[in-house]
């Protein structure tokens, strides 16, 4: 068929010309930006593209708000995990992650720098049970079998990561695979049926969850740790060691449950966690 306006040869399936832009046939009254034979705006739009625009913008939205949320979960994790456990030593000490992960030496800002070390810091929270180096521990697991692990108890929704080598070096945030690499310690993360975001730790072959969330909000100085025992084990990645001590009752209230698993995440609600912190 011809065009309409500029009378060039063009494919009758195609509604919008490609020389000029205008609007061909029977199917130019629904489609495309062109005008109509008249020289009047038609009412070009396909039923379809309004629906896919308000999809879209609805989309845009969605993934603010998701976005959003990401970054303040973030957020409240790195104030967690990063210094809420140190305030309990007082005056400057370190902290460690969630109160069980890692140590990390600061200094104070006062006329004198004051710091503190690890086996200073644990002995001030808890009463440390033992103290053993990394790499010469025959507990710590590899990437493979901590996968394997993790999995079997139901945290496989979240991505596995590291944060350090098994000599005590940082390595960042990094993921891991699926071999026999081991490292001092993994975590990911556990949404709960209530909606309660856990930090899932393996460190020395121990299983250890905080419920980020709950830790956040309570608004409480105390930290609640799910241990499978009635201790719990830090990590120090300036000497490489860990520290396994029983937190002062000022410190942290560890509940002891048989297996950390999600089923029994899943059981320990706000309500449920408020009995043992309250």
């Amino acid at each position: 068929m011809n065009c309409v306006r500029c009378k060039k040869k063009i494919n009758p399936n195609i509604a919008v010309c490609p020389y000029c832009g205008a609007v061909n046939g029977q199917q130019g009254q629904n489609h495309g930006p062109g005008k109509q034979d008249g020289g009047q705006q038609g009412q070009n739009h396909s039923p379809k593209e309004q629906p896919r625009v308000k999809d879209r913008k609805k989309m845009a939205i969605i993934l603010t708000i998701v976005l959003c949320a990401c970054a303040l979960l973030t957020f409240a994790l790195i104030l967690i995990l990063g210094g809420r456990s140190g305030s309990s030593s007082g005056g400057g000490s370190g902290s460690s992650g969630g109160s069980g992960g890692v140590f990390e030496k600061s200094s104070t800002t006062d006329e004198a720098e004051e710091t503190v070390d690890a086996g200073t810091y644990y002995q001030e929270i808890g009463d440390v049970i033992s103290i053993t180096g990394a790499d010469g521990s025959e507990k710590v697991p590899t990437e493979g079998e901590v996968r394997k692990i993790l999995t079997d108890r139901g945290f496989d929704r979240y991505e596995i990561t590291t944060g350090y080598s098994i000599s005590g070096e940082y390595l960042g945030d990094k993921p891991i695979g699926d071999t026999g690499t081991k490292h001092p310690l993994y975590e990911t993360y556990f949404m709960s049926e209530s909606g309660m975001l856990w930090s899932v730790e393996v460190i020395d072959g121990s299983l250890f969850a905080y419920p980020a969330s709950y830790n956040l909000e309570s608004g409480k100085d105390v930290l609640a740790i799910v241990s499978e025992k009635d201790s719990i084990i830090g990590y120090d990645s300036e000497t490489n060691q860990y520290f396994e001590y029983v937190p002062k009752k000022t410190a942290a209230v560890v509940i002891k449950v048989e297996t950390i698993d999600a089923e029994h995440l899943n059981q320990l609600t706000k309500e449920e966690i408020d009995k043992y912190v309250n």
